[in-house]
């Protein structure tokens, strides 16, 4: 059977798997990863991770309106 296509907001990823001899080159090809990513990338995965984390349709937990009262008092 064929795969159907993507649909437009879906994005196809290709995944490489690498092996490291320590963490801390691991951690060094994984900030090398991260530079050499554009903002815009970087804000994208941002925002996949919250995604996975908080749902994708996630609206911001409602909250108390602030209110600001100012008070003149009275001198004695």
């Amino acid at each position: 059977m064929d795969r159907p296509a993507p649909r437009y907001d879906e994005t196809v990823r290709a995944f490489t798997v690498r092996k490291f001899s320590s963490f801390e080159e691991a951690e060094r090809a994984e900030r090398e990863d991260y530079r050499s990513m554009t903002p815009g990338e970087r804000l994208e995965l941002i925002a996949q991770l919250r995604a996975l984390r908080h749902g994708p349709d996630d609206a911001t937990a409602p909250r108390l309106e602030r209110v600001l009262t100012i008070t003149e008092l009275q001198r004695r």
